[in-house]
């Protein structure tokens, strides 16, 4: 049983019902229960690779349920709470995400990057930038970026590609 939702159960999926759902500190406190009373060296070992995600700077991320609906005309991933270390984990799942659903639905999209410069300073958030300007458009996923100078595409191999990979460049000085 969740210790915060007395009658959901992380096992019995008939329990749930929104926003009363197990989240994954729910699934921690279960497997440390399991660990003490059965003496399960496999409910403490995945308890203990579970810990970092359920404590410290994660600890919001999974404490609650999601609030994403993925059928909504407009999704929109707002990454500014994020601590610095782990934007360019999120950038990553969330083009991950994106690049998967127009492999898998090939209709069109438009995937927005704002402030790209933040994603090219990290080798691999890079990399998915370049790969999503180069190869989605096959997909019909349109990929726009915004960022404050044409040299943070410029500055990097990945950047670069990603903007001469752009079906349109758009320069503004303010």
């Amino acid at each position: 049983r969740c210790g915060s939702k007395p009658d959901v159960s992380i096992t019995d999926a008939r329990t749930w019902t929104f926003p009363h759902v197990p989240v994954l500190p729910d699934v921690l406190a279960q497997l440390l229960r399991q660990a003490a009373e059965e003496q399960s060296a496999t409910a403490a070992s995945v308890a203990e690779r579970l810990r970092p995600f359920c404590t410290g700077t994660l600890a919001r991320l999974f404490a609650g349920p999601t609030t994403l609906r993925l059928n909504a005309g407009l999704t929109s991933f707002d990454l500014e709470g994020l601590d610095s270390e782990l934007r360019p984990l999120a950038v990553w799942l969330v083009g991950d995400y994106c690049w998967k659903r127009a492999k898998a639905d090939r209709k069109r999209r438009i995937l927005c990057l704002d402030e790209v410069k933040t994603l090219l300073e990290h080798p691999e958030s890079a990399r998915l930038v370049a790969h999503l300007y180069s190869l989605g458009r096959a997909y019909r996923l349109s990929v726009w970026s915004a960022s404050q100078s044409v040299t943070d595409y410029t500055a990097s191999p990945e950047g670069l590609r990603a903007l001469e990979n752009a079906h349109t460049a758009l320069c503004l000085r303010q």
